[in-house]
């Protein structure tokens, strides 16, 4: 059975909730120390934003980073 992690961020603007699903062993991975960007090569901006979101607490979503603009 596959498990996975549910990574959750909150908007710091609008306060709109977001979340992705991570593997356990690369969310591991992330939080040895190894960089989102290396550890999810192929993800989305977006969804690694999320994750980086959930890890420090500072996360933008997409619509508010578009009024920044």
């Amino acid at each position: 059975m596959n498990k996975s992690y549910q990574l959750e961020a909150t908007c710091l603007t609008c306060k709109g909730e977001a979340y992705v699903l991570a593997r356990p062993d690369l969310v591991d991975k992330y939080q040895e120390g190894e960089l989102v960007q290396n550890v999810w090569p192929d993800a989305s901006t977006e969804y690694r934003e999320i994750i980086v979101g959930w890890r420090t607490g500072a996360y933008i979503c997409p619509m508010c980073s578009l009024d920044d603009e």
